[in-house]
């Protein structure tokens, strides 16, 4: 009995604080210049692991959240998906919404972003014109 306390004991104290080092990262997400509101921005670690996403406000600001309440996304490099496009839920009657930031963005999205220990302001200056480009992956820089 008491090697099953010792093991529950030791489990508790690695389960819940335990996981991969994350950093808290905010940024805004602009396209043509303007916020844009009610984004999902998706951060998807490239070495694996949890995603952490956001939802842009009206100023396009967003606060990323990784799992379990936990705030912030997993130190390392992301591939990043930004969208807007909502399907329709028939369950509780609510319309679906067009995508209306472009595919290079999002399912074609070349974006990338490096997030480092402690705080990371990643913003994301979206051009529906221009040819997507990115930047070099440094944790806590602003992205395109």
């Amino acid at each position: 009995m008491r090697f099953v306390a010792i093991g529950l004991a030791c489990l508790a104290t690695l389960g819940c604080g335990g996981g991969p080092p994350t950093g808290q990262v905010t940024g805004v997400v602009t396209l043509d210049g303007q916020p844009v509101v009610g984004a999902q921005v998706t951060f998807s670690p490239r070495q694996g692991g949890f995603e952490s996403t956001g939802v842009t406000d009206q100023s396009g600001r967003y606060v990323l959240n990784y799992v379990h309440g936990k705030t912030g996304a997993v130190v390392g490099t992301h591939q990043i998906c930004i969208t807007t496009e909502r399907r329709a839920n028939k369950d509780t009657e609510q319309a679906g919404v067009a995508e209306s930031i472009p595919s290079g963005y999002n399912e074609n999205s070349t974006l990338t972003a490096g997030v480092g220990r402690g705080p990371n302001k990643i913003d994301f200056a979206l051009d529906s014109k221009a040819a997507l480009t990115t930047d070099t992956e440094k944790p806590g820089e602003r992205f395109h």
